[in-house]
C-alpha cells in the first residue's frame, strides 16, 4: 500500500502531465470585447489633520543652559501666518518662548531663554499641532574631576567651555612672579538645592577663556549628594553662570582609625585621598610626620591635613615630608587627617606617625593677665597656655616663668584661629629689659631665647601683630614653654 506522501507525489506527477500533454499552440487574438458597466463608488476615505505636514528641523539644534538662543523652525506642507502663529512648547517650563517671528509659511523665526532649572538632555517639541524630536539642552561646560570625590578628600576639577560666545573671565591680579596670581574673575562651587555649599570649597588653579582648573576641598561632613557644579564668571551685574548638572557626585567616607604608631599605608591611584581619624592624649604638642616609604616613585610627596572635628578644611593645619604638623590638643576633641600626594604620583606606600609630649602643667588664660603684676605663673615645664585670646590690637597677654638656669627658654604660638597673629617677647625679671623679639614672619611664632639664661624670673608677652588686626576668626591662639 502506498503511503499518504508517495500518493500525493503520484498524483502531482500524473497531474502535471496531464496539463502538459493538453496545452497546444497559442491560437489568433479575438476581437477585443465591450466595456463593463461602471462599479459603484467607494466609501469616503478617512481624515488625518496635519497628516500631509511636518516639521522637519530646528537650528540650531540645541541651547545651552541658563542662556538664550534665536532659532528657526523648519516646516514642511505648513502654512504659518503672521496673523496667527502656531503656538510652540518645548516640553519644559523653565524653557521660556521670547518671540515667535513667521518668516514664511514654512518658517519660523523662534527666540528662546533656556533657565537655569532646565532639564537638560532631549526635548520633543510642539509646534501647533506638529511635534519635533530630538531638541537638546546641554550644559555650556564639560566637567572632569580627578580623585575620590568622597567626604575629607582633596580632588582636581577640569572645565571645558564649550560656549564660544562667553569665554571665561580670565582677570588676575599679581604678576606670579613677585607675587602670587590670583585670578579673581570666576568662582566655582557646587549646589546643595539652590544655594552653594559651604562644606564644598573651590581654589583656582589656572583660568584660560576656554579652560579652567580647581582644586575642591571637601569637608568630613559635606552632604552626599549628585549635585550641580556651577561656574560664575565675570564681575557686579555682568556674571554669567555655567552650570553642569548632577556633575559633581559626592559620595560618603568612612575614617580609618589612627592610633598614632607609625603605621604604613598605600596611595591609590594619582589624587586620590585617604581619611583617617584620631583623639591624642589631653593638654599634648603633637608632632605628625609623614614620609613616602622605600620604593615610592621619583617626587613621591605625600601632604597631611590635620582638620579638628567637624573636620573642615577652613581650619586645616598642613604637614609635608619637610615639615610635621605641630598641634596641641586642649581638650578631648577628634581630629581627621587627609593624606594625599599633591602631585599625582601613585601607587606607593606612605608611613605616618604621631609624637606626643603631655604638658607638666596647663592653665586656662585668665583676663587680667595684661601686665607684668598679673601674669599668670608657669612653674612646671612643658608649660600650656590654652584657650587664649588677643581680643584687641591693644590686648596684652603675659606669663611669669622661673628658669632652672644653664637652658635656653623656647616658646611658641599655635593656632586656635587660623588667622590669629601673635607676637612674642621675652623680659628680664624687671619686665622692661628685652631679651629676644619673634620675627613676625608668619601667622604662629617660634622663638629660643639666644643664650641659656640664669635662674631666675622671666617674662612672655605676646601681643597682636600689627599686620593682622584681632577680630571674629583671627584672636584664639595656645601657647607651649620649655626650658631647653
Amino acid at each position: 500500500m502506498l503511503s499518504t506522501r508517495s500518493l500525493m507525489s503520484t498524483l502531482g506527477a500524473a497531474l502535471a502531465s496531464v496539463v502538459l500533454m493538453a496545452c497546444g499552440e497559442d491560437g489568433a487574438a479575438g476581437v477585443p470585447g465591450k466595456d463593463g458597466a461602471p462599479g459603484n463608488p467607494g466609501k469616503d476615505g478617512t481624515s488625518t489633520p496635519g497628516g500631509d505636514l511636518s516639521v522637519n528641523g530646528i537650528t540650531p539644534g540645541r541651547v545651552f543652559l541658563a542662556r538664550s538662543a534665536t532659532l528657526t523652525i523648519s516646516g514642511f506642507g505648513t502654512k504659518w501666518t503672521k496673523e496667527k502663529p502656531p503656538v510652540v512648547d518645548f516640553g519644559d517650563t523653565a524653557i521660556k518662548v521670547d518671540k515667535i517671528d513667521v518668516a514664511s509659511p514654512t518658517a519660523l523665526i523662534v527666540s528662546i531663554t533656556a533657565g537655569p532649572a532646565s532639564k537638560a538632555g532631549s526635548h520633543t517639541v510642539k509646534v501647533g499641532d506638529q511635534t519635533y524630536v530630538g531638541f537638546q539642552v546641554e550644559s555650556p561646560i564639560a566637567v572632569t574631576v580627578t580623585g575620590n570625590v568622597a567626604q575629607g578628600s582633596l580632588v582636581l576639577v577640569n572645565v571645558k567651555n564649550k560656549d564660544v560666545e562667553n569665554p571665561f573671565d580670565t582677570s588676575s591680579t599679581g604678576d606670579g612672579l613677585f607675587s602670587p596670581k590670583q585670578f579673581v574673575g570666576v568662582d566655582a562651587a557646587v549646589l546643595d538645592g539652590t544655594t552653594p555649599s559651604a562644606r564644598v570649597n573651590f581654589s583656582v588653579g589656572d583660568v584660560q577663556s576656554y579652560g579652567a582648573t580647581f582644586t575642591a576641598a571637601i569637608d568630613v561632613d559635606a552632604k552626599v549628594a549628585k549635585s550641580d557644579f556651577i561656574i560664575a564668571s565675570g564681575a557686579g551685574a555682568d556674571v554669567t553662570p555655567f552650570i553642569a548638572p548632577a556633575s559633581f557626585d559626592l559620595k560618603a567616607s568612612v575614617a580609618k582609625p589612627f592610633t598614632g604608631a607609625a603605621s604604613t599605608n598605600p596611595i591609590g591611584t594619582a589624587f586620590n585621598s585617604t581619611l583617617f581619624e584620631t583623639t591624642p592624649a589631653v593638654d599634648t604638642l603633637n608632632t605628625l610626620t609623614i614620609a613616602a616609604a622605600s620604593g615610592a616613585p621619583a617626587g613621591a610627596a605625600p601632604s597631611a591635613f590635620l582638620l579638628p572635628a567637624p573636620g573642615h578644611f577652613a581650619g586645616a593645619i598642613q604637614g609635608s615630608t619637610t615639615k610635621p604638623a605641630v598641634f596641641v590638643q586642649e581638650g578631648t576633641g577628634k581630629y581627621f587627617l587627609v593624606v594625599e600626594d599633591l602631585g599625582g604620583k601613585a601607587s606607593y606606600n606612605f608611613t605616618i606617625a604621631n609624637t606626643a609630649v603631655t604638658a607638666a602643667q596647663s592653665l586656662a588664660e585668665v583676663e587680667a593677665n595684661n601686665t607684668s603684676a598679673t601674669a599668670q605663673n608657669a612653674t612646671a615645664f612643658p608649660f600650656l597656655l590654652k584657650g587664649a585670646k588677643l581680643a584687641s590690637d591693644v590686648d596684652e597677654d603675659w606669663i611669669k616663668v622661673t628658669a632652672p638656669g644653664g637652658k635656653k627658654l623656647h616658646a611658641r604660638t599655635l593656632a586656635g584661629d587660623a588667622q590669629s597673629d601673635p607676637v612674642l617677647e621675652f623680659r628680664a625679671a624687671d619686665a622692661t629689659t628685652v631679651i629676644a623679639t619673634s620675627s613676625d614672619a608668619d601667622y604662629q611664632e617660634d622663638l629660643v631665647s639666644p643664650a641659656n639664661l640664669a635662674a631666675g624670673t622671666y617674662f612672655i608677652k605676646v601681643t597682636a601683630s600689627s599686620a593682622t588686626a584681632p577680630g571674629a576668626g583671627k584672636e584664639k591662639y595656645v601657647l607651649w614653654v620649655t626650658f631647653d
